[in-house]
């Protein structure tokens, strides 16, 4: 998806995508003056655990992560959630 205007919509399917690369793409899209309240959006968004995901207390726990997760899947979603959170830090820098 590339930026056509509208925050709601491209934020949606920003959070909603396990496709990494096109997230990237997608990010690099937004023209400048878009930016800092479409970064703002997604921040917040990727600072959420997903459903399944360890919460915080948990992550301090000595337990291996698979074994705080509710599946597989959810371990997998949080890897991309973070990787996300990565991208996006990554395209604010560039």
């Amino acid at each position: 998806m590339r930026w056509q205007g509208e925050v709601e919509p491209f934020a949606a399917w920003c959070l909603e995508t396990v496709d990494l690369r096109a997230f990237g793409e997608a990010l690099r899209s937004v023209p400048g003056a878009e930016w800092p309240a479409l970064r703002a959006r997604l921040a917040a968004g990727l600072a959420r655990p997903g459903p399944g995901e360890p919460e915080a207390d948990q992550l301090r726990r000595d337990t291996p992560l698979a074994d705080r997760a509710v599946s597989p899947a959810a371990v997998l979603r949080r890897q991309i959630r973070l990787e996300k959170r990565r991208l996006l830090e990554t395209v604010q820098e560039g």
